[in-house]
């Protein structure tokens, strides 16, 4: 069903094809709902469903099917490769600006741009995770450039990337002074309408960017070096086929992280659209060996044009192996997550979302199996908050969003509050404040309260002014024993493209 509302400002991108972006007022909810998605709370919060569904003994088959989908699924690129694709595949490289070029009848070269401006002060950020602080404390800079050339049967882009931090004391690797974002080749398949192979380095976007997402709110963003090959029919069914590496912000691929895997798009109506995939992860880290494949379903309902809903429900099954131990241990995690969403015009245009998602952690650290959700690469604002300091694991959030949006000064205001709920397992490891367990307590245990403003002014010719204040009021516990304060980030961001 089109949607009736224009889709969001810059800097958030809209969701990647097949879907179509909701009413324009959720096209770009503040983190995490831009992404659509968060459903309603799993029915069994405690997570005993993910620790009573196998002994670990029983892993020996899942070992076996595990390494066999390692190798079907790169396989599975090339089939689907020969096979086909298509240019309206779920998660097409686009860039933020100038998506012109995926018009497959425009055969002169065509250039898009974005420049931003980011000011960001912090304060009490260090006891809540202190990789924050070095991404927040300062002022930065990202530039793109990109150009596109089509011609018959081949498409290629390239987008250069320059990204600078200044008043970071240690910045480390990230930012890169200058990289290279996209860059790759497509090759459409003359034989199939829509059918393509891309290969060279893409950035990648399915669903609502739960497992694999753009991560456009960060100073670099994600990229991959692979292969991606698409096929579709008739704008109802949809399969992508990938086999990539992640790159990292040093700008070269990290050989270490290999990602594999399918993803099904079907979309029988207007108004329903179901996604199923299938992705596994090699991640040789020096800490310790994963592999995992995980499978998961996402719905998206659009019955009228003034409610939505989003749920995805994913389950991840392999073995890891720490560096100091010589014997693998099982894995079985799971994650769950929705969002109800209404929008509408009360006197000026306005909506309002609920949300929960869960990602399970390990109630029992002393056995042989790990339960903690092991994240792959999602958005990380959009599912975690502005901040974005926890991890998308062992953590419950409940929570909601409000947003108004009204003519202005000769462009667009919009206002959006976003607040949520935390809780994690007390037996840990916590998903941020130096990990480990939290003494003392047991169960689901509070870790406190976020909240994220926004006010973002648009110009009726593009460019966009932000200014952003996110709170995280840490919970008794986390006061007593890690030291956690009332931490803070304040923002001011200017965006500008074509």
């Amino acid at each position: 069903m089109p949607a009736p509302w224009p889709a969001s400002p810059a800097p958030w991108p809209a969701l990647p094809a097949p879907w179509p972006a909701l009413p324009a007022p959720w096209s770009a909810l503040p983190a995490p709902w831009s992404g659509r998605g968060y459903g309603l709370e799993s029915a069994n919060p405690t997570g005993a469903t993910a620790g009573t569904v196998c002994h670990p003994r029983s892993f020996a088959v899942v070992k076996s099917a595990i390494h066999a989908w390692a190798s079907a699924a790169a396989v599975a690129v090339l089939a689907v490769a020969i096979g086909g694709g298509g240019v309206s595949a779920a998660g097409a490289s686009e860039p933020e600006f100038g998506s012109s070029y995926t018009d497959p009848t425009h055969k002169g070269p065509k250039l898009d741009a974005q420049l931003r401006l980011r000011g960001a002060a912090g304060h009490n950020l260090a006891p809540i995770a202190s990789g924050v602080v070095a991404k927040t404390a300062g002022w930065f800079q990202r530039s793109r450039l990109g150009v596109q050339f089509d011609h018959s049967s081949l498409l290629a882009y390239v987008q250069l990337q320059s990204s600078s931090a200044f008043g970071v004391a240690q910045p480390g690797a990230d930012p890169v002074a200058l990289g290279l974002q996209q860059g790759w080749l497509r090759a459409r398949l003359p034989q199939l309408d829509q059918a393509w192979i891309d290969a060279g380095r893409l950035a990648l976007e399915y669903g609502s960017g739960r497992q694999i997402g753009r991560y456009e709110f960060d100073q670099i963003g994600h990229a991959f070096d692979g292969v991606r090959s698409h096929f579709a029919y008739e704008k109802r069914l949809a399969l992508d086929g990938l086999a990539v590496k992640l790159r990292r912000a040093a700008g070269q691929p990290d050989h270490e992280r290999n990602l594999a895997g399918l993803y099904l798009t079907g979309r029988p109506s207007d108004a329903f659209a179901a996604d199923l995939y299938f992705l596994y992860l090699s991640d040789g880290a020096e800490a310790e060996n994963a592999r995992l494949l995980t499978m998961g379903a996402r719905l998206d309902l659009t019955p009228t044009p003034w409610l939505a809903a989003d749920l995805e429900a994913a389950v991840q099954i392999g073995d890891v192996t720490v560096a100091t131990a010589h014997d693998p241990q099982d894995h079985l995690a799971w994650m769950a997550a929705g969002q109800l969403a209404v929008s509408g015009k009360l006197w000026v245009d306005t909506g309002l979302a609920v949300v929960a998602q869960v990602f399970s952690g390990d109630d029992d650290p002393k056995d042989r199996t790990r339960r903690a959700w092991k994240a792959l690469y999602p958005s990380r604002d959009r599912l975690l908050g502005l901040l974005a300091a926890l991890e998308p694991s062992n953590l419950q959030q409940v929570g909601g969003n409000v947003f108004a949006t009204a003519p202005s000064w000769g462009g667009t205001f919009r206002g959006e509050l976003d607040v949520r709920l935390n809780r994690a397992l007390a037996a840990g490891p916590l998903p941020a404040f130096g990990g480990g367990a939290l003494e003392g307590s047991d169960g689901w245990h509070s870790l406190g309260a976020q909240a994220d403003l926004r006010l973002r002014w648009t110009a009726q010719s593009g460019p966009e002014l932000m200014a952003a204040m996110a709170v995280f009021w840490p919970s008794d516990a986390l006061r007593r024993d890690r030291n956690t304060q009332t931490a803070t980030l304040a923002l001011l961001q200017w965006t500008a493209g074509f």
